[in-house]
């Protein structure tokens, strides 16, 4: 009986939510189409019909179709309107031109743009014929053929002023009738029709619009952007946490590795129908088409690697005292869902996330009072951007928002949780889940809408830590697919209305088909057996293959720590240094070291001969010791003396190593310098060039080295350049070229005069320009010290 009362109030709990969101979905999107008659696929042949009044578009042209959303305007109406204005203004055109198809197409030199809206109606056309308008444009003769024309399409222009000719960047004219007044009182817009014109032919018509408040409005709808960089970046951060956890985890015998290659497998899986779904969808050129399927499987091998990570240091961490809570997830992977376990998980993710879809929409109602709206263009891009409508939205949600979800779950709650107890770790959690969860849409502006994004990610939060795993998942899987499925169902196309039902089926039908078991006297109970996911053997082999990439990552990591950071000015020196290793690990070293006197600085940039894990040891001892040396003792003769006897003395095999170091003293400009082996130049602000040219062995060569010291004088904005013979050595993705000094040299003498950071820039861009992508064959490390 009392199990039976309490399915009840959760039933009525999800009832209640369906019905809120059924009231308050209207009232909150209200400039939504709520009949979408017209896919991508129907925009395109609406818009070659079109262009058939300007001469068609050739057959061989490729057109391209996009959802083009105006979040800018719909913040300002949706801020600025009543509900009775706005239901006005949809009817509009300029309610229309919201969310509309963009049709863009190019053949040679011509480029074909038209907008359709999502009921089918074209709302403007464009043909640029790639040539500029001729300087005989008659005005007066345009204006005419504007007001023909219009009146041909049955458009009375008794409302609009006299027309104007507006030219654009490109040099097309336009001639545009300004609309008297909109059907809703709008404060610096403009609005009206326009006919373009290149040269003196018709090149076709539209609706324009300005609105002096674009700008504020437009930032406004971006914040969610940052919003999501902040994720990707927390994501990556603790992407690295979890590769150390891991292989600690890994190394104690804690972790399960076929649970979590089943669940990278699943994340996969989802991946690449989301990634067929979405080219298929978008339909690219066919060049195009290579780097969509070469990117996008990328980046879905390294969200399921995510996924493999996750699902295994999360259980290891969630596995001492939580083990209740992923009894449900783990009887889903082992196909045992036929069990009260799994009903009732399966209920609270339901009825909740139903509850909380109709909750997060409902609230943003009185969130208005407060200039606070939400974003209905999102919820269309959501729905439409991601693939096939409907479906590819729930392999998108699948792959992008489940796995960042999953991570805070399953790691960051019972990380704080154990740390800070059950409240205070709560609390904190709550921030970590809010930055990982993906809302079901996104109110504008994102600030202002944290206290909301705070709410609902509360759901999916309290229903991990009062039930499980399973249910939070499910939860804001079915708040968000609630929300952006409903145009979808409203849609007139029954191929739309066919993606948001079987995307709103997959979502829904196999959790309700588990409640049938609510009442069942099998439940299911978590175990864990270390040994019995993978072989003993195929265990030994895996655990040495990642220690030793383990080891290798640390030293990276140690490496890149002992590169320096160096400032952007020092003593009136502007600085500049980039490095980039052939490898994990490196051989290049150097620095800028003010000197005891307060007056000069050291300078030095040297290359340890090969890359990896023994030059980067010794370039971090060459380098520690230059630091000491300089502090003493800062001659050049006598650091090239110490650095020298370093190398030979109990060396075992020669350690080649060439190094330029001086002594720079920026009020006179005399920079006293030797140099053994390694190029480096003096760049004069005229653009002239003086090679200082290496006049002794490399260190390690000889005991006993010869060093001779040089002098020469630098000027203002005269400029010393230091660089690593990777920069010369890098050659075209296409041959065996190598950059050389030649290219080097004109480089220099093109960015000389400007600063330390223009002239370090404009190399690594040239040498990129040459070298192509991918990595290079050797360290390339760069510094610039300019006299301001």
């Amino acid at each position: 009986m009392r199990d039976s009362v309490r399915i009840s109030g959760w039933l009525l709990l999800g009832l209640i939510g369906f019905v809120l969101l059924l009231w308050s979905y209207p009232r909150a999107f209200p400039l939504l189409p709520t009949e979408v008659s017209v896919r991508g696929s129907e925009a395109v042949e609406l818009a070659r019909r079109a262009f058939d009044e300007l001469g068609g578009i050739p057959d061989e042209a490729d057109l391209q179709v996009r959802l083009q959303l105006d979040d800018a305007l719909e913040r300002r109406l949706l801020r600025d309107l009543s509900g009775r204005q706005l239901e006005v203004l949809k009817q509009h055109p300029l309610g229309r031109r919201l969310s509309t198809w963009r049709v863009f197409a190019t053949h040679g030199s011509a480029v074909y743009m038209a907008r359709v809206d999502l009921s089918g109606q074209v709302l403007s056309i464009r043909q640029r014929p790639g040539r500029r308008s001729t300087p005989e444009f008659d005005r007066e003769a345009a204006k005419d053929e504007a007001r023909q024309y219009l009146r041909s399409q049955g458009v009375d222009l008794g409302g609009y002023e006299e027309p104007f000719v507006f030219e654009d960047r490109d040099g097309g004219r336009e001639v545009r009738f300004r609309l008297y007044e909109l059907p809703v009182e709008l404060d610096g817009v403009g609005y009206g029709l326009v006919v373009y014109f290149e040269g003196n032919e018709r090149s076709g018509w539209g609706y324009w619009l300005t609105d002096t408040t674009s700008a504020g409005n437009a930032e406004e709808a971006r914040g969610w952007r940052n919003f999501g960089r902040v994720r990707f970046v927390a994501s990556a951060l603790l992407f690295l946490v979890l590769a150390t956890l891991f292989y600690r985890f890994y190394d104690a015998g804690k972790l399960r590795l076929r649970r979590a290659l089943q669940v990278a497998a699943f994340v996969g899986g989802a991946g690449a129908l989301w990634l067929a779904s979405f080219i298929a969808h978008r339909g690219p050129a066919q060049d195009v088409l290579i780097w969509w399927v070469l990117l996008g499987s990328l980046f879905v091998v390294l969200v399921a690697f995510l996924a493999f990570l996750v699902a295994g240091v999360g259980e290891a961490l969630a596995r001492r005292g939580w083990r209740q809570r992923l009894a449900a997830f783990e009887a889903l992977f082992r196909g045992h869902w036929r069990n009260a376990t799994v009903a009732r998980s399966m209920l609270h993710g339901l009825t909740l996330g139903t509850f909380g879809a109709g909750l997060a929409v409902a609230t943003t109602l009185p969130m208005r009072w407060f200039g606070i709206t939400p974003s209905g263009g999102q919820v269309l891009a959501s729905a439409f951007r991601n693939g096939v409508p409907g479906v590819g939205t729930l392999l998108h949600d699948l792959v992008i928002f489940q796995v960042p979800q999953f991570l805070a779950l399953l790691v960051a709650v019972p990380f704080l949780c154990r740390r800070f107890g059950m409240r205070i770790g709560g609390a904190l959690s709550l921030p970590v889940v809010a930055l990982m969860v993906a809302p079901p849409f996104q109110p504008v502006p994102a600030a202002e809408s944290l206290p909301w994004l705070l709410a609902v990610t509360a759901i999916p939060l309290g229903l991990f830590l009062w039930s499980d795993l399973l249910s939070a998942l499910l939860a804001a899987l079915v708040m968000r697919m609630l929300v952006v499925a409903f145009p979808l169902l409203l849609a007139k196309d029954p191929w739309l209305l066919a993606g948001g039902v079987v995307a709103l089926g997959a979502v829904l039908i196999p959790p309700s088909a588990a409640l049938f078991y609510l009442f069942s006297n099998r439940s299911f109970t978590y175990r864990f057996d270390p040994m019995g996911d993978v072989p003993t053997e195929v265990l030994e082999r895996v655990a040495e293959r990642e220690r030793q990439r383990f080891e290798l990552e640390t030293a990276r990591v140690v490496h890149d720590a002992i590169l320096p950071e160096l400032p952007e000015r020092c003593r009136g020196v502007e600085i500049a240094h980039a490095y980039q290793a052939a490898t994990e690990i490196g051989g290049d070293f150097y620095d800028v070291l003010p000197l005891a006197d307060e007056r000069r600085v050291a300078v030095a940039l040297g290359d340890v001969a090969g890359h990896g894990v023994a030059s980067g040891l010794v370039m971090s001892a060459l380098r520690g010791a230059l630091q000491v040396h300089v502090r003493f003792e800062p001659r050049v003769t006598q650091v090239f003396e110490n650095l020298n006897r370093l190398l030979t003395d109990g060396a075992q095999r020669k350690l080649l190593t060439t190094l330029a170091y001086g002594v720079l003293d920026p009020e006179s400009g005399r920079f006293v310098y030797a140099s053994a082996g390694h190029p480096l130049y003096v760049v004069r602000a005229d653009g002239s060039l003086v090679d200082l040219a290496p006049r002794s062995y490399p260190l390690g060569v000889r005991r006993h080295l010869r060093i001779g010291t040089s002098e020469v004088e630098l000027g203002p904005g005269d400029a010393l350049f230091l660089f690593s013979d990777g920069l010369l050595e890098s050659c075209a993705g296409n041959g065996d070229e190598p950059f050389g000094y030649n290219r080097l040299e004109e480089s220099l003498r093109r960015y000389a005069g400007g600063s330390a950071q223009d002239l370090l820039a404009g190399v690594l861009q040239e040498v990129a320009d040459f070298a192509g992508a991918g990595s290079p064959d050797d360290d390339v490390t760069l510094l610039v010290l300019r006299l301001e």
